[in-house]
């Protein structure tokens, strides 16, 4: 185990205006925070192939 020597301790981050433990977030504000994140990483790893397969073969096993 690493032995600290001396100066300030630290503590583990905590947010300045953090959610009370009850308060969500509305699924539609989390989808608008997720959906450009994915977007990018999609296009950044060339993964828009694999969205089209998939969407297709969730719209077959539909029977669309």
């Amino acid at each position: 185990m690493a032995v600290q020597f001396g100066g300030p301790v630290r503590r583990r981050w905590t947010p300045v205006h953090a959610r009370p433990a009850g308060e969500t977030r509305h699924p539609l504000v989390a989808v608008a925070i997720a959906a450009p994140v994915a977007a990018l990483l999609a296009v950044a790893f060339g993964g828009w192939h694999q969205v089209v397969v998939q969407a297709q073969s969730v719209a077959a096993m539909i029977g669309r």
